[in-house]
């Protein structure tokens, strides 16, 4: 089942957001995609949790900095 608060994000985003919590100054580096991409590849994906809503009626409403902070502060501090 696919859970997800239906938000788009990239991968700079996580990055940064990852950066933000955890107070790195680790520079973010960017590597080029490879130049073959496969038929079942998706490029972009943004999650639905609508069958998890139909089956409990609960709609999951954590931001992914919320999410992130979360287990940041559960792990690593």
């Amino acid at each position: 089942m696919n859970i997800a608060n239906e938000k788009e994000w990239c991968i700079e985003d996580l990055a940064t957001e990852i950066k933000d919590i955890t107070k790195s100054d680790s520079e973010i580096n960017y590597i080029e995609a490879p130049k073959k991409r496969y038929d079942y590849e998706v490029e972009r994906r943004v999650g639905s949790s609508d069958k998890l809503l139909a089956l409990t009626n609960y709609k999951p409403d954590t931001s992914l900095k919320e999410g992130l902070e979360k287990i940041y502060a559960l792990n690593y501090k």
